[in-house]
């Protein structure tokens, strides 16, 4: 996909990974709506630092557990931008508690982590497949974490929200037979051996 023109969602988009892919998707000159959840300022500045090369950017307040969200997310963005040609799924929450002791994860933490990291990612497809296909070229990335592993890295250093970034990238604008896949950038940390 030739990105320049072309409009994203960057859902969990004003800090971290997010942040990182919708400055590069912008730097190429594609349009970013940066979403987020509580990170107001993150977002405001990430879309005013989009802004500045040259695109339209907006922060759009969306919690993406809640699906009249999504739809309200994708409505605005079509509306504001006239199109939706690229979702890219960053958003994630966790509570970090030992392994050996899941009786310090209440259940409320649980719902919340897996409505926002498995049940948020479908609602942002299914609020987003017909202005996704209306585009001709829509693409889809998902994020997600190798942060439970514990295990070394073997290129010494973890990974930076620039280098999930660039691979995102990477498979945005690369072959568009590249689907389905799953793309590991962990400096080899879940390598078997």
């Amino acid at each position: 996909m030739e990105i320049e023109g072309k409009v994203a969602i960057v859902t969990g988009g004003g800090t971290g990974v997010g942040r990182a892919t919708a400055l590069d998707l912008a730097a190429r000159g594609c349009s970013v709506v940066v979403n987020y959840s509580r990170s107001r300022e993150d977002a405001e500045r990430t879309a005013a630092e989009c802004a500045k090369k040259g695109v339209f950017a907006m922060p759009f307040k969306a919690d993406v557990a809640d699906d009249a969200a999504c739809r309200e997310l994708v409505a605005v963005c079509t509306s504001e931008l006239g199109q939706l040609d690229i979702l890219v799924q960053s958003a994630g929450t966790t509570v970090f508690v030992p392994h050996g002791d899941l009786d310090k994860l209440s259940t409320d933490d649980w719902q919340r982590i897996f409505q926002v990291n498995v049940v948020a990612p479908f609602q942002m497809v299914r609020a987003a497949r017909s202005a996704l296909e209306a585009s001709g070229s829509g693409e889809v990335v998902m994020v997600s974490s190798v942060a439970g592993m514990v295990q070394r890295v073997p290129l010494g250093r973890p990974s930076e929200p620039e280098d999930i970034s660039a691979a995102i990238l990477g498979l945005i604008g690369g072959s568009d037979m590249v689907t389905g896949q799953v793309i590991v950038v962990d400096g080899g940390m879940t390598l078997g051996g």
